[in-house]
């Protein structure tokens, strides 16, 4: 039964953690485990439960893998070893007490039956499976331990989504109802285990679908800022019906334009002349893409996946902003307040951090920055480009994929392949000053500094200092400054349009 397919060889994990139990200790695999072995899954996690001392046993493992150790919660005697082999994999190792007296109470009390099963790590080979939840893998089906397993905990409502698409199964009608029964109760389910599966969600595939069971469970619309049933997406309204749909469909080509970026051809699994396109125009910047998207942005949560809930709550919140009039882009002012306002709710909703929060502000701030790049088309200059990054920062890039995620979401069948083509053009010239032209167009290197303008102009601190630096470097991406003495007479001529008076 222990028969890995793992780069962790977790085999070899259990051999330790029996070595450092006590003899009469009973311990047993559960959960995910168990299930993704018979499933011929890498492991990665591990539950086990067991009769005897949680704590002492989990920091003899730690120590002995050289690993990490922590309390999940005391209260239940649930611990934590975090175990990293050499390869660079990450294994996690959860021990907890068993939930009642006895190995049967704790798996009746579990979610689900494909994660009702256990094996002893003394006797392998013997399946412990008392809700037949094997049985139910096999036959693609997601049921309940118990009919008041979701009054137990709400969380399981969006649990049961995940594991119903990442197992490709089908959940049966009666759990179904219980779902749809309990799901006003997640808004009595704390925050941060709302957004740690959540995330969960987004990691894995086929987002559209999970978002659209969320919606029909009746658990989206308390996934919301306010929490009191209403997701703005959803309801009677011909206009909400169709936005809600609109929303699916970027959510879905956002995910086909994210999964692409490995090792294969950039979006090769989608076989059509768009994604074609795609992958001759930007396919250059592969390895830089797949490291962006995979990037730690905080706590664990990756770039990917808060694109992923940008792209969802940027339909929710349907902000549009002001059009940039043509060649204006530099003294655009985006809508922070209005985006700000939106970006906290959801950061209060989902306990973002602020690096996530404020990420998330830009983003749906700068979207009409973004169009006006697009509509520049060929005219683009790398001030534009300059500018453009000035207000998003590193949302800028997060932008791209979200634009392009809507426009191809927009036209669906009817894009027009020269269409298609020219924003790929303009992505392409973003990406290329983002990536291999950062210090000439994004952030090029200050030739002097506000001391350095206060003493050559005599001008006292103040508003006039910081406009002028940021003309210079304006001019600088522009070609038209390479030193000291260039910005000098620049700023010379620019304070004399502006009437700036010096004290000398």
């Amino acid at each position: 039964m222990l028969a890995f397919d793992s780069p962790l060889k977790p085999a070899e994990v259990f051999t330790v953690i029996r070595a450092h139990s006590n003899k009469q200790d009973t311990i047993f695999l559960v959960g995910g485990v168990v299930r993704d072995l018979l499933l011929h899954r890498p492991i990665h996690d591990i539950d086990l439960v067991m009769g005897g001392d949680v704590r002492s046993l989990a920091k003899k493992v730690a120590n002995s893998l050289d690993g990490d150790f922590f309390m999940l919660d005391s209260e239940r005697d649930t611990a934590r070893v975090l175990y990293t082999v050499p390869e660079g994999e990450r294994l996690v190792i959860d021990f907890a007490s068993f939930r009642g007296d006895t190995l049967e109470e704790d798996l009746l009390a579990r979610d689900f039956t494909v994660n009702a099963m256990a094996l002893s790590l003394d006797d392998p080979d013997r399946r412990i499976d008392p809700l037949k939840g094997a049985e139910d893998l096999r036959a693609g089906l997601l049921r309940a331990c118990r009919p008041d397993a979701f009054k137990q905990d709400a969380l399981r409502v969006l649990r049961g989504v995940r594991f119903a698409l990442d197992l490709d199964c089908k959940i049966v009608p009666e759990t179904w109802q219980w779902m749809e029964d309990a799901a006003p109760a997640l808004q009595e389910v704390s925050a941060e285990r709302k957004r740690d599966e959540i995330f969960r969600i987004l990691g894995g595939g086929k987002i559209s679908s999970a978002f659209r069971l969320l919606d029909q469970v009746g658990a989206l619309a308390f996934l919301s800022p306010d929490s009191k049933g209403n997701d703005g997406l959803s309801g009677p309204s011909p206009y909400r019906v169709e936005h809600f749909e609109r929303t699916l469909e970027k959510l879905q080509r956002l995910e086909e334009l994210l999964g692409g970026w490995g090792k294969e051809p950039v979006l090769g699994s989608v076989q059509n002349r768009t994604f074609e396109a795609a992958e001759l125009q930007l396919g250059r910047f592969r390895d830089r893409v797949q490291d962006y998207l995979d990037s730690e942005v905080s706590s664990g949560r990756r770039t990917r996946e808060l694109l992923l809930l940008a792209a969802w709550v940027s339909g929710s919140a349907g902000l549009q902003g002001e059009k940039v009039e043509r060649g204006n882009i530099c003294a655009a002012q985006p809508k922070m307040a209005l985006a700000g306002e939106v970006a906290s709710d959801y950061g209060r909703t989902f306990v973002l951090s602020q690096v996530e929060t404020k990420r998330l502000e830009r983003m749906l701030a700068c979207q009409p920055l973004l169009q006006y790049l697009f509509e520049l088309g060929e005219d683009l200059s790398p001030k534009d480009i300059y500018c453009y990054f000035r207000n998003s920062g590193e949302a800028g890039i997060d932008l791209t994929f979200l634009a392009m995620a809507d426009f191809l979401a927009a036209y669906r069948a009817d894009l027009p392949l020269d269409v298609w083509l020219k924003k790929l053009a303009t992505v392409d010239r973003i990406w290329e000053a983002w990536w291999f032209q950062r210090l000439k167009v994004v952030d090029p290197p200050r030739v002097l500094t506000g001391n350095d303008f206060q003493d050559h102009f005599g001008i006292p601190a103040g508003l006039v200092i910081g406009l002028g630096l940021e003309a210079v470097r304006e001019a600088q991406v522009e070609g038209k400054i390479a030193t000291k003495e260039d910005a000098f007479n620049f700023l010379k001529k620019w304070m004399g349009n502006r009437k700036y008076q010096s004290s000398r």
